[in-house]
């Protein structure tokens, strides 16, 4: 699947190059390409610094479009689950999905989205689940079935 993306490694820009690169970024409030001088946003500003400090360190980064489809085996590789896995979460209404063809395609946004939101829904579990513990019951541990 054609996929929207620019990637940048160490090899491209060497660590020096980077190191240079980021501290420039970081107290530039413009960027000159050729003859014309751009003013740098707050969060441009942000964005160059994280990228070169990334290949400063000797990471590699990749630039996607956050609205580009995946296929299901490339979200569920996203989210470290088998694609039949990724396939029931999908029927279930666990992530939104279309069906421009007789594939499924699963934009990157919502898995993004989805793993962000991870956190606050192992929260929420937990505390239904503490939510379910009799305070007369002095055992000392929790039957769970």
């Amino acid at each position: 699947m054609g996929s929207t993306q620019t990637r940048a490694t160490p090899q491209d820009v060497p660590i020096d190059e980077a190191l240079r690169l980021r501290d420039a970024a970081a107290q530039a409030p413009t960027l000159r390409l050729g003859d014309s001088e751009l003013e740098l946003s707050d969060g441009a500003r942000r964005l160059l610094v994280e990228v070169f400090a990334r290949l400063a360190k000797g990471e590699s980064v990749l630039v996607v479009s956050a609205d580009e489809m995946l296929s299901t085996q490339e979200a569920a590789d996203l989210l470290r689950v088998s694609r039949p896995t990724l396939v029931k979460m999908l029927d279930e209404g666990v992530l939104p999905f279309e069906r421009p063809g007789t594939h499924r395609r699963v934009a990157r946004r919502a898995v993004q989205e989805f793993l962000e939101g991870r956190a606050e829904r192992r929260a929420r579990a937990m505390e239904r689940f503490a939510a379910t513990e009799d305070p007369s019951d002095t055992d000392d541990y929790m039957t769970t079935r």
